[in-house]
């Protein structure tokens, strides 16, 4: 899959560049017209003019726009880059390519539309397609790619100074701690066929993504910190089918899609000292690290619409996905005066150093899937000219189930007396277990009354209802392990929160050049939802516009 993105892209940059040849070719195969003599100005003939050059059955307009950037930069270039990442080089400013035909039917298509901008020196790029035959097919792609530069030497760069319990560290002055330089590309295609048929519409659609690149941030391990470099490389590819329509009087919608993604970021490091490059300090000879992952998410959704006697309008949907992962968390180095960080080893007086770390391991497997279900359904009266009352009703329900297992290894030489002593210890099938419960309801009933073209008022009532429950079962993993061995444990919690709300408001335009509105909404709480959420709160909103001329207006919020 890793070429489909460049084939893609070649294959639409040889369609633009066959269009236009085989334009060009056909004007230059075009007899030159006979002169005609020259008509009044009335136009009497009353014929359409068309812009662009003729050729065959199709009119063409097209018009490129390119040139070549010069950089120069005074002072810190990765600054400069952090915030603009434009280069010097050639660029693409704006192109683009119109075919149309010029009697409505052009064979393969109508209308053919390409577009670009910012391609060459430019931090990111688009490419825009639209083909079409209205009876029978429109086509829209797009194409984009972004590169994001991110070296700064003010985030994450601190300068430790030394104290008993600390140690001296000096800032990166060029690049702080953490930076990325990476490239996104992503692509949007979609077939519409029968667009102009009322009764069926077929929809086909494909949404590739890539993401690659270097980055660096930090890791803390056996007792010191580390610069830790990743190439970081994923991709992901969206698939989709519909449908949508009118039946009678009502109009649904149908969409099915697919997500397959996957992550193969790694590490891969010789000897690396800490960012404490003090010796007695845990430092790398060797460290690799993978974690590769893989997902999908399945989707649903169907919706429908319809209008009965001109007065009861009902809009329902119904959503339905699964999310599922898998990943393997695989590390492996070695080192020297490693702190294992597992409780009671190595035996015998610790921090246990100088030592040599022979060989550390983990290897941690681990799945998730999230099924999610949202539906709502909305019913709106329209009981007079002036009087429309309306109810929506909304649900949200999802499962989080998550499974791991840990397994590590460590093997650590040290001195003891006149020779060494080698201690290992390993720990297997250490497993976890979590599930999240959440469902959520809500109700809204609305009213809205309009005296007349002026004045209006609007009111409402929301009631909300949300329970979460969780649960652990397994062992810690953030242990590492223990001497002796660790234990099970379980924990759950439940979580309810019901809501009130009352809200309302009024709309005024009391002549052509002064409107106001004003709304206010009281709601209470019998648990807070987050630790900064409210038991009972106010919200009141007003605006007001006043234009005493065509050149002055006066806002006030």
């Amino acid at each position: 899959m890793k070429g489909n993105l460049k084939n893609l892209f070649c294959l639409s940059t040889t369609l633009t560049v066959v269009l236009m040849i085989n334009s060009l070719t056909a004007i230059a195969q075009k007899p030159s017209p006979s002169p005609t003599p020259k008509k009044s100005d009335d136009n009497s003939a009353g014929a359409p003019v068309e812009a662009g050059d003729g050729a065959g059955n199709y009119t063409i307009i097209s018009s490129i726009e390119f040139g070549y950037r010069g950089l120069r930069v005074d002072g810190d270039l990765n600054k400069y880059q952090s915030d603009l990442n434009y280069r010097a080089g050639p660029r693409l400013f704006d192109s683009s390519f119109l075919m149309r035909s010029t009697n409505g039917d052009g064979g393969l298509f109508d209308s053919a539309l390409v577009t670009t901008t910012g391609w060459g020196a430019d931090p990111s790029g688009t490419l825009r397609m639209n083909f079409e035959k209205p009876r029978w097919y429109r086509f829209d792609g797009t194409y984009r790619k972004f590169k994001y530069f991110r070296f700064l030497n003010s985030f994450a760069n601190p300068n430790w100074v030394f104290s008993p319990s600390n140690f001296s560290v000096p800032p990166k002055p060029i690049t702080g701690e953490h930076g990325y330089n990476t490239e996104t590309k992503l692509g949007d295609f979609d077939l519409t066929l029968l667009p102009k048929n009322r009764l069926i519409r077929f929809t086909v659609g494909y949404s590739p993504e890539r993401y690659n690149g270097p980055a660096f941030t930090n890791y803390h391990i056996g007792g010191n910190d580390f610069n830790y470099p990743v190439n970081l490389r994923s991709h992901a590819n969206d698939f989709r089918f519909g449908a949508d329509g009118t039946v009678g009087s009502i109009d649904y919608s149908f969409l099915q899609g697919f997500r397959r993604f996957r992550d193969d970021s790694f590490t891969n490091l010789g000897p690396t000292l800490g960012i404490n490059v003090d010796p007695a300090k845990g430092q790398f000879k060797s460290f690799h690290h993978n974690e590769p992952t893989r997902g999908s998410v399945d989707f649903t959704r169907f919706s429908v619409h319809t209008l009965v006697a001109k007065r009861l309008d009902v809009t329902g949907r119904i959503v339905y996905s699964k999310a599922k992962s898998t990943s393997d968390f695989l590390e492996s180095y070695t080192g020297t005066n490693w702190n294992p960080r597992v409780s009671g080893w190595p035996p015998g007086p610790l921090p246990s150093t100088p030592n040599t770390l022979n060989l550390g391991q983990y290897n941690i497997t681990s799945d998730a899937d999230r099924p999610n279900t949202q539906g709502d359904i909305g019913v709106t009266i329209l009981a007079t000219e002036k009087l429309r009352i309306s109810n929506t009703f909304r649900v949200e329900d999802f499962k989080i189930h998550g499974n791991a297992v840990m397994a590590d290894f460590f093997s650590i030489t040290r001195p003891s007396g006149a020779t060494t002593v080698t201690d290992t210890i390993s720990f297997s099938n250490l497993d976890a277990h979590t599930n999240i419960k959440y469902r959520k309801y809500q109700d809204i009933v609305e009213g809205d009354y309009q005296f007349n073209a002026r004045y209006g008022v609007h009111f409402g009532y929301r009631y909300g209802h949300r329970n979460i429950d969780e649960s652990f079962e397994g062992f810690n993993l953030g242990s590492n392990g223990s001497v002796p061995p660790p234990t099970r444990s379980s924990s759950s919690d439940s979580f309810v929160n019901n809501t009130h709300a009352l809200f309302g408001g009024f709309k005024a335009r009391f002549s052509n050049n002064f409107n106001m509105y004003v709304d206010a909404e009281h709601g209470t709480a019998d648990n807070v939802f987050t630790r900064i959420g409210n038991y009972n709160y106010t919200n009141f909103r007003a605006k007001t516009r006043y234009a005493p001329t065509k050149k002055l207006t006066f806002n006030l919020a």
